[in-house]
This record gives structure tokens, sequence and C-alpha cells, in this order.
């Protein structure tokens, strides 16, 4: 069996780490010293203090206290060179694996010379597993239509990205696309390893008997703050590859006016409020690059 190297990026997670390390701990028990665990800190010198008494409980077989926030890639990166697994298991803190096979998955590697990212089967955040990147969005027919391919578990790395929740990469072919972009600090990153992966001939595949639960559901929603990130990143990434920045943005006010009318006309206040300040927001970005 291929061995492996769980890297887990926190942030101000020190109340999720216990239970994301103890299901990994829970199916690489008989695999002792073929699966190592590596958490990278990116919170302040006192978090990461807290975090330390907390692994004394957990016992990680590394710990390493990010000499700064470079965001999600960036701290990914750090556990990834500091990783002596042959395949990288990428997983956020708020994540707990529910169905892994250590073996399968190393046999999956072996027998696909040209495969270079895996994802699993996601329970929690709409239970999306993998997403159409933002070169083809149209957000108001893409909800529908992948929520239905992700029940059907129907992926094409061609058009979609799997989910940054949990992956798993084959560390040699992932540092030959060069990793995680560093100037990427969050959103997007998934959509950008898999083009790299691609451009390299490799590929990417979803399968259904790697499940995990991810806590999204915990999570705050986009405020001012994570919105001009996401728009920061959203820019870089087109750019990067020169899609059309205004095609996506006029896509994403069409379909807010499109849901705008379908609120009114069913009488649900509250998500028209909140998408009419969604509107508001894209329309500032649009007025503010393109006029």
């Amino acid at each position: 069996m291929k061995s492996f190297s769980f890297v887990v990026v926190t942030y101000n997670s020190n109340h999720l780490i216990e239970n994301c390390v103890s299901s990994i701990r829970k199916f690489s028990e008989k695999y002792l010293g073929d699966v190592e665990v590596i958490i990278v800190d990116n919170s302040t010198t006192e978090t990461y203090n807290e975090l330390t008494q907390i692994c004394e409980r957990i016992k990680p077989d590394q710990l390493i206290h990010n000499s700064k926030n470079g965001g999600y890639g960036q701290g990914n990166n750090v556990g990834i060179n500091a990783s002596k697994g042959e395949i990288i298991a990428i997983m956020n803190p708020d994540v707990i694996l529910t169905q892994i096979d250590f073996d399968k998955v190393s046999n999956l590697f072996l027998r696909n010379k040209k495969l270079g990212i895996v994802g699993g089967r996601q329970f929690g955040g709409q239970n999306l597993s993998f997403w159409v990147r933002p070169e083809y969005d149209f957000s108001v027919f893409s909800s529908p239509l992948f929520t239905i391919l992700n029940r059907l578990g129907w992926f094409s790395d061609r058009w979609m990205f799997l989910s940054g929740a949990f992956l798993l990469l084959d560390k040699k072919k992932f540092k030959e696309i060069g990793m995680f972009d560093e100037n990427i600090f969050l959103y997007c990153e998934e959509s950008d390893i898999t083009l790299r992966n691609n451009s390299k001939g490799y590929k990417a595949e979803f399968i259904k008997d790697v499940t995990y639960q991810h806590l999204i559901n915990d999570r705050e929603k986009l405020n001012p703050k994570t919105l001009e990130i996401f728009y920061k990143t959203l820019k870089y990434y087109m750019s990067k590859y020169h899609f059309s920045l205004k095609s996506y943005l006029m896509r994403r006010i069409v379909s807010y006016q499109i849901m705008l009318f379908i609120f009114k006309v069913t009488f649900r206040k509250d998500l028209y409020q909140q998408y009419s300040e969604n509107l508001a927001e894209f329309k500032k970005l649009l007025s503010y690059d393109f006029n």
C-alpha cells in the first residue's frame, strides 16, 4: 500500500480539530506507520498555544505553526512539503471521515497512472461533492443541474471541480503541476488545480465509497470582507486563464434578477432581501471594473 499523509490546515479551529483527527485515526489504526497526520495552524500564537494542549491528547505526527497566515493553499503547501506520504489527503478541520478504505484508494492510484486528484462523497453543505468551474457557471441553472448530478454521482473534470474540503492527491503529480497557487488566499483553489492537473494530461475522479461529513452549515455566511476576498480571487483566476470576468458577473446578475422574481411571487421575503443585497454588490463590482 502507498503511504498517506493527512494535511489539516487550521485557523481558529480548535473546537473542531479533535473530532477531525479522531475520524482519521478510526480508519487508519491497522495501517500504523503508513498514515501520518500533519496539522498546520495559521492562527495567532495564543490560539496555537491552546492547540498544542489539544494535540497532547490527539497526538498528530506533526504540528506546525505557520510563519504567516498565507491562506488555504499556502498552508497546505507547508504541510505537503513536510509530508512523507506518497498520497496526500487534504482535509478541512470541519470534516469528519465516515468511510475510507486505504487499500482501495492506493490501488486506484496504482492502476491509473494518469490519476492525479480524487474526491469523495460529501454530506453537508447541500451534499455537494463537486461543482461547475466559474468560467461555465450560470448559477440560476447550475444550482438545480448540479444538485441532480451530485445525486447521480456524475462528474467530469472537463467542466467541474471536486470539493476541496477533502481531496486525495498523488504527491509526485501534484508537485509537478506546482502545488497550490499561493497567490490565491481563499476560493477557486479547486478550479485552479483542476485546470493545471488537466493541462499535464492527468485526471481528477469522483468516487462514491470515500465519504465524509462536512460541517459547512456551521460556517458564517459571506460578509463584505469574505465577498471582497472572493472577488479578488475570482478576478485573479479569470485573468490567469484568460476567461471573461465581465461575462461571469453578468451571468450572476441575471441569475439574481430571475431568483428575485421567483422569491417575489412566492412571498419569500427573507430570501428576496438577501438576494437583493447580493445583486447590488455584483452590480457594484460590474460598474467598478467595466464602466
